[in-house]
Order: C-alpha cells, then structure tokens, then sequence
C-alpha cells in the first residue's frame, strides 16, 4: 500500500489569478495544474470537479495548495498552520464593504477544506437507506472489500467526510455567493501596501508555536465566530468579546475597565472609545448572563450629566471588528519592534543558550540536520551577546553543547576539510566521565584550526558547529587556563611527594 504524500488545501470560495505565496504554502488556481506531478494533478482536477456553489452551478475555479501529508485522525503542525491562515484570511477579508458596515466576506466564504486521496467504503459515498442515485452519475466500481479510489477530507477543519468521483461538495450554507472583485493574488499582492500590518500576521503562519502566537491564534479564531454569516448578532457580539479578551490578555475581574484601559494604551485617548468599551461589554454581559442584548447600537454620550443619551451612532459590532483589528495591528507591529530590537534575547543569558541547544539535539535524533539548522538562531545569538554581562557560563553546559553539535554534523556529513573533520572527532568523541581539561582541550585543538581555514564555502550545518566550537572557546578559555595552570603545578610538585 502506497504511504500517502501530500494533501491538497482547498480554498473553494475564494479564486486567484496568480499564484501566490501565503505563510509558507503557495496556492494556485485549480485550473492550473499542469506544473504537478501526475497524480497530484488528476486529484486537483477530480476535487476541482466536486466543487459546487449551489444546486448544479459548479465553481469555475477555486485556490488550492499541494502541502506534506496531514493525517487528520492525528493532526500535525501543517494543520495548525492552516487553520492559523484561514483565521488571518478571515479577519483579512473581513473588511467592511461599505459605510454600512457590511462585511467584503464572511468566514464561510473562507472556508478551508482538506483532502487527502484514499480508498473509501462505497457505503459511504453512495449511501442507499432512504435515498436515489440521480441520473447521469457516474458509476462507481468497489473492489471486494467494498472499496472505491476517493479522498476522506475535513471541511473547516471540523466537519469530516468521504468523497468520490462525481460526489458535489458544497458550503456551509444552503445560499452561497461569489464576490467578483475577489482575486487572492491581487488581494495580498497589489490591494494592500508592501508594509501594511496584515503582512506581519502573514508571516507569523510558518513561524513556530509561541504563547504569543497561540494568543493571536485563539483570538483571531474567536472573530472568526464573529463574522460567521449564520452568527447571530448576539453569538457575534459574544465571540467579538472574547477575542478582545483573548488578544489583549484581560484578567477575569475588572474586565471592562482593564478593556479600556488596554485599548487606549493601544491606540490612543479617541474621543468617546472609552463611552464604546463600557457600552459594548455591558452588551457582552447581557448576552453572557441572560441571553441576549436588548440593544446592540452605540450610543452617543449625553452632554448633560445625569442624562440619558439618545442619539445612536452605528452598531457597537460594527466598531468593535474594526477596533480589533487596529488592536491587533498596533501588537503586531509592537511584537516586530521588539524582535527587531532583539529584545527578548536580552533577557537570557549564555548559559541558558547553551542548555536549550542540548535540549534540541535531546528531543530528536533522527535528524541531525534539522537540528543544527534550528541550533543556528542560537548559536548567531551566542556569537552576538558572548561578551555581554551577564550570569557565568556553566563549563558542562557549553562542553555538552559543543560535542552533541559535533555529533550531529559527523552523522547528518560534513565537507570540512580532512584535517578539521579529525578535530571535530575528536571533540565528539570526548566523554562526560572524561576530566573537564580533557574535554576542553579537544575544544582547544579544533579551535586552533579553524584559525586556519577558509569556511566561506562551508554548508549552514558546518558553519552552525564552527562558530559554536569559537564562541564556546571564548567562554571555556578562563576555566580551561585554570585547569592548565592546576594541572602543570600539580606536575611539578609530583618529584617532591614520590
């Protein structure tokens, strides 16, 4: 039986004239095709042919992306990753299409199906309790077991199902519509600026799982719920709430102040944000208490204290969407500030660099490369801040560092130099049991050489372990002279104890 490869993400409302690069994955037209290997061309034409807007009115084209296998019963880092840029997507096109405050798209013309081909029970594509085949179908052939070529899917990441050829897949809603000024490519291409915020959320899609990305993960999800076409405006109202709660990390008591306040760090003292904050999250208390809101517009603050107001300006979910996203920007760009800055690494020290590249090489080692490659941000962090002030290095810390790193590059291959290989051997080959002096020598002597060598045309991998092996040296040589010195003394010292 063939291991499966690949699975297709499919996009079926949304089309582009282009490809176009989204977190990592490229996604292409369903009517191009013709760049794929053979089977992943016929899958994309058989799905592309089950795609349907609405009774026989089937989708000309929809966007599409070839990524590694997924296996849906066990879900991978791909699938998070997916689910992560439907949610960006959403609160992209979640833009509001007029002064009206109608939404350009909602989440379920963003919907993200996954397919993955397979080989399916008959009974689960041509069920016949209480049902007919309507003419013209095409027949489908099980082999002995019952079994028939097709693909077991999830659509929005939660709903699974079985298809076959000439099965009609449609979406979550019995109405769908297509928006003619919808193009992905030049949605994210040409209609917004090369430097406009949604780009930063883009870039956090192939980025690995943070609590700073899980955060904006939970709460884009919730305002997803939010711009759900069959959300009511109090279940809106109520996932809108929590995704403010969610992105701006609001404590349990004092919500709503704190939702001020947070807001208006954010973005400023604007005139009445704080009169739309007490207001909307009364709303949201009235939904989560009793049910629903009786009144879900905001209105204008009475000039006369003690007055009630009266005058109405717009829904309070209309301004919360939009003030959400002027939220999250303002975090985004924060957050880049701060990497820009390299803020975080300064707020660890070498030590605690050299015990997370042990704990690299420790949680795998089935692939070393993969490992020297994730090693190499640390390591260009340990190069940057190696004589910064700072706790003192462990001596153990950086030995075990340096010998794992060499480890690894002798079974992943290396094209240093045969004289710089030895020394890295060397270096490997040393033992914890061995003495501190031994260990450290062998740091010493692949040092020495690497004053030598000309590294310019070095791989990634070998330049990971030589630029430890030179930082590591520069904060073993105090103990390394120390130990040098203990030892020529106890040598001289030894003729005079005989």
């Amino acid at each position: 039986m063939n291991v499966p490869t690949f699975t297709i993400a499919v996009f079926p409302f949304l089309k582009t004239s282009h490809p176009v690069q989204i977190g990592g994955y490229t996604f292409r037209s369903t009517s191009e095709v013709d760049a794929l290997p053979a089977d992943q061309a016929a899958a994309v034409r058989e799905i592309a042919d089950m795609l349907f807007l609405r009774d026989d009115l089937r989708i000309k084209s929809s966007s599409y992306a070839i990524v590694p296998f997924i296996n849906i019963h066990s879900p991978n880092e791909h699938f998070y990753r997916l689910a992560f840029l439907r949610d960006a997507l959403t609160c992209f096109y979640s833009a509001p299409n007029s002064p009206g405050g109608e939404l350009f798209l909602t989440a379920d013309e963003v919907s993200l199906v996954l397919f993955n081909a397979d080989r399916v029970s008959m009974f689960l594509v041509r069920q016949t309790h209480h049902a007919e085949l309507i003419p013209g179908a095409p027949e489908l052939s099980p082999d002995q077991h019952g079994y028939v070529p097709g693909y077991y899917g999830v659509y929005n990441l939660k709903n699974h199902f079985w298809a076959a050829r000439g099965s009609r897949l449609y979406g979550p809603r019995p109405h769908m519509t297509l928006v003619m000024a919808q193009d992905l490519y030049a949605d994210l291409t040409y209609r917004i600026p090369p430097d406009h915020e949604f780009h930063l959320l883009f870039d956090l899609v192939d980025k690995p799982l943070t609590p700073f990305k899980n955060r904006l993960n939970t709460a884009l999800h919730w305002f997803s719920v939010a711009t759900a076409h069959d959300s009511t405006p109090h279940l809106s109202l109520l996932g809108l709430a929590i995704a403010f709660e969610a992105l701006l990390r609001l404590p349990q008591a004092a919500k709503a102040e704190r939702l001020v306040d947070a807001i208006a760090l954010l973005l400023g003292r604007v005139e009445r944000l704080d009169h739309w904050a007490a207001q909307f999250y009364a709303a949201r208390s009235n939904v989560a208490h009793e049910g629903f809101a009786s009144d879900h517009y905001f209105y204008i603050p009475a000039k006369t204290k003690g007055q009630q107001p009266e005058q109405r300006s717009g829904p309070l979910l209309i301004h919360g969407r939009l003030i959400f996203q002027l939220c999250l920007f303002a975090i985004l760009v924060g957050a880049k500030l701060a990497e820009r800055g390299g803020l975080r690494e300064r707020f660890i020290n070498n030590n605690e660099r050299y015990e997370q590249i042990c704990r690299i090489f420790d949680k795998s080692t089935d692939n070393p490369q993969a490992c020297l490659l994730e090693c190499a941000p640390v390591v260009a962090a340990l190069e940057l801040y190696r004589f910064a002030p700072g706790g003192p290095v462990q001596p153990a810390s950086a030995i075990s560092a340096i010998r794992r790193a060499c480890i690894a590059l002798l079974v992943a291959g290396t094209s240093v130099a045969e004289v710089l290989k030895k020394a890295i051997e060397k270096v490997a080959a040393t033992k914890r049991s061995d003495s501190d002096l031994e260990q450290i020598e062998a740091i010493y002597q692949l040092h020495q050489l690497l004053q030598h060598e000309d590294l310019s045309t070095a791989s990634a991998e070998d330049r990971v372990v030589t630029t430890l092996a030179e930082v590591a040296w520069t904060n073993l040589f105090d103990h390394y002279m120390r130990l040098r010195f203990a030892a020529e003394q106890t040598s001289a010292e030894a003729p005079g104890r005989t």
